[in-house]
C-alpha cells in the first residue's frame, strides 16, 4: 500500500509522546514516497504555525545541517525570491549581515565556498528581516528543502510531528 494511503494511520501513531527514534524513522519512510509538492506545502503550514518554531529558526536549523552546495542554493534562491530592489532595501543595513551582505551586494550568486564563510547569525538575521519583506521567502524555502527531504529531518521530531500530522490531513482532505 503507498505511503500516502498509510498515512493517515502512520499520524494517528504518531505523536508528541512518540520515541525521537520512532518520529525519525516515520518520517524517513515517508519522505521516499511523498511528492515534493505535498511536502513543501506542509512545510510552508508547519513553518508558518504559532504552535512550531518561528520560520528563521527553522530556516537556520536546516541551514545549519545542510552542505556548502545547499546552503549556496538556498541563500542564492531566497536572495532571487527577494529581487534586487528588496534585496538592496535588506541589506542597506550592511554591517548586520557580515560577509552575507558583501557577498550578495556583489549581484553575483554565492559559491559553496562563500556559503561556509557566512556567520550563522548573519543568515538569522536576513532571514528574518527578508521575511518581513517578502513573505514569499517562506514558499520558495518550503520548495527547496522538499528537493531534500531528509535534510528536513533537522526540524527535531517534534516539529515533524507536526509535519506529518499536517501530511495526514491534507490528504484525508484529498
Amino acid at each position: 500500500m503507498p505511503v500516502l494511503e498509510n498515512l493517515t494511520e502512520l499520524a494517528k501513531r504518531i505523536n508528541e509522546k512518540t520515541p525521537e527514534k520512532d518520529v525519525f524513522s516515520t518520517y524517513e519512510r515517508m519522505a521516499e514516497t511523498i511528492p515534493q509538492g505535498t511536502l513543501a506545502d506542509a512545510l510552508v503550514n508547519t513553518f508558518r504555525n504559532e504552535k512550531t518554531m518561528p520560520f528563521r529558526e527553522a530556516f537556520f536549523n536546516l541551514f545549519h545541517e545542510a552542505s556548502p552546495v545547499q546552503k549556496a542554493a538556498i541563500l542564492n534562491k531566497i536572495s532571487g525570491t527577494l529581487g534586487s530592489g528588496r534585496l538592496a532595501e535588506i541589506l542597506g543595513a550592511r554591517a548586520r549581515f557580515g560577509v552575507l551582505a558583501k557577498i550578495l551586494s556583489g549581484g553575483a550568486e554565492i559559491t559553496p565556498a562563500q556559503a561556509e564563510e557566512i556567520r550563522p547569525d548573519d543568515v538569522k538575521a536576513f532571514v528574518e528581516e527578508a521575511e518581513k519583506k517578502e513573505p514569499k521567502i517562506v514558499n520558495a524555502a518550503s520548495t527547496f528543502f522538499a528537493q531534500h527531504p531528509l535534510l528536513v529531518k533537522a526540524l527535531g521530531a517534534r516539529t515533524l510531528v507536526r509535519l506529518i500530522s499536517r501530511i495526514a490531513e491534507e490528504k484525508a482532505l484529498a
